[in-house]
């Protein structure tokens, strides 16, 4: 557990994107806890290895003055683009270009997930799918179009 924690927060200081695994895992923990699969104590376990090894970074930002460029440029100018597309407007273009490919993961999902373990997994890996839908992108996806950089 420790290990997973480590290398999510390892990849959380890389590419904030990540910050949708680390909640989708957490989540999972906490309906493993309301099921009485394991204990309140692997949830904080998760949680204090994570903001623990996250911590020394935060840190070195507030102490160095940079808290406010990194919130600027890792987290709002992600957030807000000049033009913004939704990703939820593409879903019907993802499936009619990528039909077999859909066809096959729900195949997949449904045909080869019968333990618990794979059953989180399969969860896991919808709910990464669903997480794209609720990233703003600065173009337009799928459709072909390639943005003017000079435009933007």
């Amino acid at each position: 557990m420790i290990l997973s924690t480590a290398c999510l927060a390892v990849s959380f200081l890389f590419l904030q994107k990540s910050v949708f695994l680390i909640a989708l895992l957490g989540l999972l923990l906490l309906i493993n806890v309301w099921k009485k699969r394991i204990g309140l104590r692997d949830v904080f376990l998760y949680g204090v290895a994570g903001l623990g090894l996250i911590a020394p970074y935060f840190i070195y930002l507030i102490c160095s003055g940079t808290a406010g460029a990194y919130w600027t440029f890792n987290w709002l100018l992600n957030m807000k683009f000049v033009h913004h597309f939704s990703a939820v407007n593409s879903v019907g273009y993802a499936f009619r270009t990528s039909t077999l490919l859909c066809v096959f993961y729900v195949w997949g999902l449904l045909k080869f997930t019968k333990t618990d373990s794979q059953i989180r997994l399969g969860w896991l890996s919808l709910g990464l799918i669903a997480c794209t839908f609720l990233v703003r992108a600065p173009y337009r996806q799928g459709d072909g179009h390639i943005p003017n950089i000079r435009r933007l």
